[in-house]
């Protein structure tokens, strides 16, 4: 449909507002690249590629108010010059920004760093810094930064299980159990996470429950949950030979 809409519209524009048409095709020229229909991009929208396309569409837009709206009254010489005074101001002031923001893309740490501190409110933007903290080693800040993005946003099982296998390297069980907990309320049928939570429950030698969730595992028909099943009975057999013998 959007397609049509935007085949018709050139088609409209052509000959009577070649500059509507000329954004129109701008917009669906810039955009085609990343618009997943010749090649997967892996992206589904970012606005780094939304930004040649917003030029094309701001184009179409200022040609169609131009053909609708009346023509205006020439401004007198003083409030022209005025008037592009100001335009030169605020594109200016828009420049300053761009270049003083440029330094933040030099890599990784200080892109999600500064991105932490212009949106505190996004759970992602603390959970891709502590991310980053975690691989320079600042486990501390890093924790602190994760736990922060979890108060803000409870709901993300992704968010809880990636913690959850921090912990699990860290061989933090008990830290890693509480994480793969809510990624189970969220999502019951969470494999990764109920066979890590099967490993962490027999690393703190919490056995039966590890039995009771690979056997709830298996008759959920989950692939791998026969073998964890087989492993926890293996374990208990092991615990219990030596007190039968």
């Amino acid at each position: 449909m959007v397609l049509a809409l935007l085949v018709a519209l050139v088609g409209w524009s052509w000959r009577r507002h070649p500059v509507v048409a000329f954004g129109a095709c701008w917009a669906a020229v810039t955009l085609f690249p990343v618009s997943n229909i010749l090649l997967p991009t892996g992206v589904l929208l970012a606005e780094r590629t939304l930004l040649l396309p917003s030029s094309g569409a701001m184009l179409a837009v200022t040609g169609l108010l131009a053909t609708l709206l009346p023509a205006p009254e020439p401004l007198p010489a003083g409030r022209a010059r005025f008037a592009w005074g100001a335009v030169a101001v605020i594109a200016s002031l828009g420049l300053v920004r761009s270049a003083v923001r440029q330094p933040v893309w030099r890599d990784d740490p200080t892109l999600f760093a500064q991105t932490a501190k212009d949106a505190p409110r996004s759970y992602k933007a603390l959970a891709a810094h502590a991310v980053m903290l975690f691989e320079a080693g600042q486990d501390e800040a890093g924790e602190r930064e994760y736990r922060q993005a979890l108060d803000l946003y409870r709901d993300d099982p992704n968010m809880f299980a990636d913690l959850g296998d921090w912990y699990l390297r860290k061989n933090r069980c008990d830290d890693a159990l509480a994480m793969y907990r809510r990624v189970l309320e969220l999502v019951p049928n969470h494999w990764a996470a109920t066979s890590r939570t099967i490993l962490c429950l027999t690393r703190v030698a919490r056995l039966d429950e590890a039995r009771r969730l690979a056997a709830v595992a298996v008759r959920r028909g989950d692939e791998g949950a026969t073998a964890k099943l087989a492993y926890v009975d293996s374990l208990i057999g092991a615990q219990r030979g030596p007190a039968t013998r």
